[in-house]
């Protein structure tokens, strides 16, 4: 069977390799190739997990209390082998899923899970089918063996479905609502986190004005008293743009922040922010988290 998740590491590194030099394409052609080898590394171990249960319940029922020993140690490497699969399953998703949202429109990366699609917000739509299959590999992961580690790639995922979906999503309203519903699942992953206290900005560090992260509704514009220019609602609907540092955004004063950069710091941490250099050059910056297994 050789070494699949060798292969899947070494197709991961080409991938990057050849998104540097600027044949994204081709890096996000051998991400596909990458994530196809983890889901055979997730069967593979899900066949030796199934192989050693089967043995295990053999062993018990003979009453060899050394042989049943031994299965039951056998099962718990089989179990820790398959919550690494299905990890490193979830981090090539959300790999492909990044790279896929950084195409513009114009330029169809092809379909999340191979469909090929094409037209206005396909690449967006591939990139959160992506991501939502990764959360679901992550939740088999946790049924399996859960850890501390769940946590992290659990925020990146729900940080990239609400950015995506505010910013990218071709329907505005069911885009924004899904963002919101995302970001309360966020808000509820970040406080797994050690320590806690950490929450989802609810004002624009940039602006000074209020944002509301949970509003799923879209707003509109409202005229001012005394003709003095229009006010914003409390759901404005201004699209809000969360960086891989937690703070947030209104998504149009974090591109002007950005400008045409490829790299820019957040305001308030100064933590860079590595971004496409597609979405930087189109003044539509977006922040998504990259997790590599």
């Amino acid at each position: 069977m050789g070494d699949i998740p060798g292969e899947a590491a070494a197709a991961l590194n080409l991938a990057n390799t050849l998104s540097r030099v600027g044949r994204k394409r081709e890096g996000v052609d051998m991400m596909r190739v990458a994530l196809d080898l983890r889901k055979r590394q997730v069967i593979a171990a899900e066949e030796a997990l199934a192989t050693v249960m089967t043995r295990e319940t053999s062993a018990s029922a003979s009453g060899g209390r050394d042989a049943a020993s031994a299965e039951n140690n056998r099962a718990a490497y089989a179990r820790r082998s398959l919550a690494e699969a299905l990890r490193s399953e979830a981090a090539a998703k959300a790999n492909l899923g990044t790279a896929v949202a950084s195409f513009d429109d114009d330029a169809p990366a092809g379909g999340g899970n191979g469909g090929g699609g094409s037209g206005s917000g396909s690449n967006a739509l591939d990139a959160i089918e992506l991501f939502e299959d990764a959360l679901s590999s992550l939740k088999k992961k946790a049924r399996v063996v859960a850890d501390a580690h769940d946590v992290e790639l659990e925020i990146g995922l729900l940080l990239n479905l609400s950015n995506v979906n505010d910013n990218q999503h071709p329907d505005k309203v069911a885009g924004r609502a899904e963002a919101a519903a995302r970001r309360g699942e966020l808000a509820d992953a970040m406080a797994k986190i050690p320590g806690g206290g950490r929450s989802l900005s609810t004002e624009c560090a940039i602006c000074l004005e209020a944002m509301s992260p949970f509003d799923g509704e879209c707003g509109a514009r409202v005229d001012g008293d005394g003709g003095g220019g229009d006010i914003r609602a409390k759901g404005d609907g201004r699209s809000i743009t969360t960086l891989s540092c937690l703070h947030g955004y209104h998504t149009k004063c974090w591109d002007k922040v950005v400008g045409d950069k490829h790299a820019a710091a957040c305001p308030e941490c100064r933590k860079r922010q590595d971004l496409a250099a597609s979405d930087a050059r189109s003044g539509a910056a977006r922040e998504r988290v990259t997790v590599h297994a």
